[in-house]
């Protein structure tokens, strides 16, 4: 991706997300100007992704920011029975 003149920049301040089940919503708040903010100096953006995209993102964040993702717990065997 390359920037344009269309490109709007701000500075993160908050995020949600929501379990639609096969999807996600991701809403971002920005700010571009600093601080004291008030409600009207947000803007948010929603964002509709797939599980895959929200993996993709995380792991995207995690490579920039140079951190490592977590490990996954290796499941006992007695979880693997009973699915948990």
């Amino acid at each position: 991706m390359t920037s344009n003149d269309e490109d709007r920049y701000g500075v993160l301040v908050g995020w949600t997300t929501q379990d639609l089940g096969a999807r996600l919503v991701l809403r971002v708040q920005t700010v571009t100007k600093p601080p004291p903010h008030t409600a009207e100096d947000l803007t948010s953006t929603v964002f509709l992704l797939s599980k895959n995209q929200a993996v993709q993102l995380g792991h995207n964040l995690f490579r920039a920011s140079g951190e490592t993702a977590p490990e996954r717990k290796k499941r006992s065997w007695l979880d693997k029975l009973f699915g948990g």
